[in-house]
C-alpha cells in the first residue's frame, strides 16, 4: 500500500469515508467498501480505530488483518467481524484480493422495529469480540450479492432520502440474518472453546492500560508465567510479554493520530509515570520518538 494521505484522520468514521469516496451524507451510519471499485490509496495503512462495526468478506485471493494484535489471514469465503474501537491494521495488495466489507454504526441496527432489535442480539453482536466464519461457496455467494445489493442502494439514495428507509433498512437486516444463522450452523457444528491463546488476548485487550507486568496475566489464568508465555510463543511466536508491550505500543500510535491529544496526554491515559518515561519506552520499542512518529516518520 502506498503513504497515507496526509489529509485522512486517524479515526475513519463513516461519515467521512462516504464523503472521501463521493457516497454523499444520506444514510451517515452505513456504508459498504468494495476494492475492485476504491482505491487502497484512500486507506489508512497505520494502525487505526474506528466506532463502527466492519463486516469483511473475502470474493477471492487473500489478505492479512490484524484486529487488536491478533492476526487474520484470510481467503475466499472468509467472513470476519470486527468489532466498534478495536484497533485494526489491513494489509493487502492491491489487484491480488477482492473484498466487500459492510460498514454500519452500533445504533444503525436498532434503528427500527422489534425485527432490527432481535438481529442485534445475534450471538456475534453480543460483546466486543471479533468472529471469524468460513462460508460455504453458496452462503459466500448469496451474502456476497447481499452486501453489493446494499452498495448499489447506498449510491442510488446518494443525496436523497426519499425511499431509502423502505428499501435499505431491510436489505440490511436480512444480510445481517443470513451471517448470523451463518455463525449460528458453524458454532453448532464446531462448539467453541476459548485457548489459553485466546482467554490472554482478552484479558489483554481489557487490561493493558493498566497492567503491563506478565504475573498479572498468568494469575488471572491460573497458571504460571513461564507456561503462559510457552503457549503464546509455541502458538503465534512472540511471548506474552512482547504482546503487553506491541498493546501498548498499538494504542499509543493510534493516540498520536489524534492531532489533538497532547503526548502529555497520552502518557497519563497508558499510565505512565510522566511523558519523559512514555516518550523513552515508544522510542526504544519503534526507534522514534513520539513527535517523530505523529510527523509521518516509518518506524523499524
Amino acid at each position: 500500500m502506498k503513504s497515507p494521505e496526509k489529509s485522512l484522520p486517524s479515526n475513519l468514521e463513516i461519515p467521512y469515508l462516504r464523503g472521501a469516496f463521493g457516497l454523499g451524507e444520506a444514510t451517515p451510519g452505513l456504508m459498504v467498501f468494495d476494492s475492485a471499485i476504491y482505491s487502497v490509496e484512500k486507506i489508512w495503512d497505520r494502525p487505526f480505530r474506528s466506532s463502527h462495526y466492519s463486516i469483511i468478506l473475502v470474493q477471492h485471493g487473500q489478505m492479512q488483518i490484524k484486529v487488536n494484535l491478533q492476526l487474520h489471514s484470510l481467503s475466499q469465503g472468509d467472513l470476519l467481524i470486527v468489532p466498534p474501537s478495536a484497533i485494526r491494521e489491513m494489509s493487502w495488495q492491491e489487484n491480488s484480493v477482492h473484498f466487500l466489507s459492510l460498514l454500519f454504526a452500533p445504533d444503525f441496527i436498532l434503528t427500527s422495529g422489534h425485527y432490527t432489535k432481535s438481529v442485534a442480539q445475534l450471538p456475534l453482536f453480543g460483546d466486543d469480540q471479533q468472529a471469524l466464519i468460513v462460508l460455504k461457496t453458496e452462503d459466500r455467494i448469496i451474502i456476497g450479492q447481499m452486501i453489493d445489493l446494499i452498495h448499489q442502494l447506498l449510491i442510488r439514495f446518494k443525496g436523497a432520502q426519499k425511499g431509502e428507509e423502505e428499501i435499505l433498512r431491510p436489505t440490511f437486516q436480512a444480510t445481517i440474518s443470513q451471517i448470523g444463522f451463518c455463525y449460528q450452523e458453524q458454532q453448532m457444528l464446531n462448539p467453541p472453546t476459548k485457548s489459553i491463546v485466546q482467554q490472554f488476548f482478552d484479558l489483554l485487550v481489557k487490561h493493558y492500560k493498566q497492567q503491563r507486568e506478565v504475573s498479572f496475566y498468568a494469575r488471572s489464568l491460573n497458571i504460571h508465567e513461564k507456561y503462559l508465555s510457552q503457549v503464546l510463543k509455541e502458538n503465534t511466536g512472540h511471548t506474552a510479554r512482547s504482546y503487553i508491550i506491541q498493546m501498548v505500543i498499538l494504542e499509543a500510535k493510534v493516540l498520536l493520530d489524534y492531532p489533538g491529544t497532547t503526548i502529555g496526554n497520552i502518557a497519563d491515559e497508558l499510565n505512565f509515570q510522566n511523558q519523559f518515561h512514555f516518550s523513552r519506552f515508544f522510542k526504544k520499542y519503534t526507534h522514534l520518538t513520539p513527535s517523530e512518529y505523529r510527523n509521518g516518520h516509518d518506524s523499524f
